[in-house]
């Protein structure tokens, strides 16, 4: 902080050696040299620090709002997308509501001026009316935010109109009335807090842009209201210059009108600094906290779609780039209705719709209850995988309970379906193991968790010649090695037979074909 006061005290007075000096000295020394320089000098001089302060108030805000940007956080681009049009809408309803709470405070605060206003009628009238203004200003922002047609710009000007007429109702005040202080009582007095308000205002908006650019303007508006101070006659920033009654002690002198401490206006500028940078951090810091809940939320949303309650708690755990495609041993299950075209030509549209969703919700009932994953839905038919993601364990068991106990589920959705007069369903489950790769796959754009490969095509297959040999399951041999491997007793499988060995459609090479279950 040292080393930027000097720097700063530098480019205004360049002749000054205040790495020599410090303390009281160096303030000292420095307000006798801004006292020789003429107005020009010391406007010019003023002038040179816009561009510094400028380019580190466009620094910060960047580094701040590139750190909370929602792209590059794991979401996609229409997820981001979604999200910075929700904290835009977040950012104007914020903004309307500081404006309106505001409003009400100062409507207030004239009511409470009026009632207990004790002064000339000058005075009274613009203790009353003057903070009439900041209402007016904050009712414009409000109507124009309420319509939605709001300029990206507006709030920015906003503030600074804020800031400025702030800066004049206090600097301005002791011309229309000798009851109320002078522009330099009003400094010391701390009327900077009278400012402070617009930070909170600020923060309303969840932008951390937006906070700086309020500090800005506040300083801005000091600065203004330090210049209307040094317009009236007297003032002074040398004590040793203040007259005072005799016998007048420190703190009288302190207290006259016409001084203007310099060191008083650095302490309030510090701690302009202090709260600008850390309450932009802080909304910074919670914006933070909404992009990782959303981004959570978003996550397990997706995750909800494929993978049963309790394997979402665990992926959900695991980090994005756990989803780039690997290689690994799974279980897969295909299901199909069967004569699905035929019957959904001849019922209805919306009574079709209503027996998938029947269909759909109780085969994932029973899909999750073994843990399995949901690849994906294709009209009447599904594709659901054991063992992904996680290490292999009891894939094969899973898969084998879980297409024993769809196959009792639809005999449930049948005697429902009999019930209404409705046709009843079959479906014909295909079964195999072996290596897939899985993981996210697709475009930068479009990406979907799902497996590709060999035992996928294969289930399929598998699936199909349910219809060929009429039965309601058919799986590998290699599946059914697996669940023999699996501890899978001969008991379980008795009613499991040999098709004998079969040509795959579009694949090169046979496999022995096994099937359970008689369609009836």
């Amino acid at each position: 902080m040292a080393g930027a006061f000097s720097c700063l005290m530098t480019v205004i007075t360049p002749e000054m050696p205040w790495r020599d000096h410090a303390g009281g000295a160096m303030c000292g020394q420095y307000c006798a040299a801004w006292q020789r320089t003429g107005r020009r000098t010391r406007v010019r001089r003023m002038a040179g620090l816009v561009g510094p302060v400028w380019s580190m108030f466009t620094a910060l805000a960047r580094h701040l709002e590139l750190n909370v940007a929602p792209v590059g956080r794991g979401l996609s681009a229409g997820e981001a997308q979604h999200l910075v049009r929700k904290f835009r809408e977040a950012e104007r309803r914020g903004i309307m509501l500081a404006s309106f709470v505001r409003t009400v405070i100062i409507l207030g605060l004239m009511l409470v001026f009026a009632v207990t206003g004790q002064m000339d009628n000058a005075g009274y009238a613009y203790l009353v009316f003057s903070p009439l203004g900041i209402a007016v200003i904050g009712i414009a922002q409000y109507v124009l935010e309420r319509t939605g047609r709001s300029p990206r710009w507006a709030k920015y000007a906003f503030v600074l109109a804020d800031c400025l007429y702030l800066a004049l109702m206090l600097g301005l005040r002791h011309q229309f009335s000798q009851d109320l202080p002078t522009a330099t009582m009003t400094i010391k007095e701390g009327g900077i807090l009278f400012f402070f308000a617009f930070l909170v205002h600020g923060a309303f908006t969840y932008s951390p842009r937006f906070v700086l650019w309020a500090g800005l303007c506040i300083a801005g508006g000091w600065l203004l209201l330090m210049w209307l101070a040094f317009q009236e006659p007297g003032t002074t920033i040398h004590f040793a210059q203040v007259r005072a009654a005799e016998g007048a002690g420190t703190w009288e002198r302190y207290g006259a009108p016409v001084y203007l401490p310099v060191m008083k206006v650095v302490y309030d500028f510090v701690v302009l600094v202090f709260f600008t940078i850390g309450l932009s951090v802080a909304v910074a810091r919670s914006r933070l906290l909404v992009l990782g809940a959303a981004e959570a939320e978003w996550s397990r949303a997706n995750l909800a779609r494929h993978f049963s309650p309790r394997m979402v708690d665990v992926a959900s755990q695991l980090d994005r780039t756990a989803f780039a495609p690997l290689r690994q041993d799974a279980a897969i299950l295909f299901a199909d209705i069967r004569g699905f075209t035929a019957m959904a030509e001849a019922q209805p549209p919306e009574q079709t719709v209503a027996l998938l969703k029947l269909y759909h919700a109780r085969m994932q009932d029973e899909l999750f209850a073994q843990n399995g994953t949901l690849d994906r839905i294709m009209g009447d038919g599904l594709l659901a995988t054991f063992g992904i993601p996680g290490k292999p364990a009891e894939d094969a068991t899973s898969a084998f309970q879980c297409a024993t106990n769809m196959l009792a589920a639809i005999s449930a959705i049948n005697e429902q379906l009999a019930d209404q007069g409705l046709p009843q369903i079959k479906i014909g489950i295909g079964l195999h193991f072996g290596q897939v790769m899985f993981g996210d796959i697709g475009s930068a754009r479009m990406a979907t968790f799902t497996v590709v490969g060999d035992t996928v095509n294969v289930a399929s297959r598998l699936q199909t010649m349910t219809r060929t040999f009429g039965a309601d399951i058919a799986m590998s041999a290699r599946f059914l090695a697996r669940l023999r491997e699996e501890g899978v007793s001969d008991a379980v499988l008795a009613a499991v037979r040999s098709v004998g060995v079969q040509s795959i459609r579009g694949r090169q090479g046979d496999l022995e074909v096994f099937t359970l279950g008689e369609v009836t």
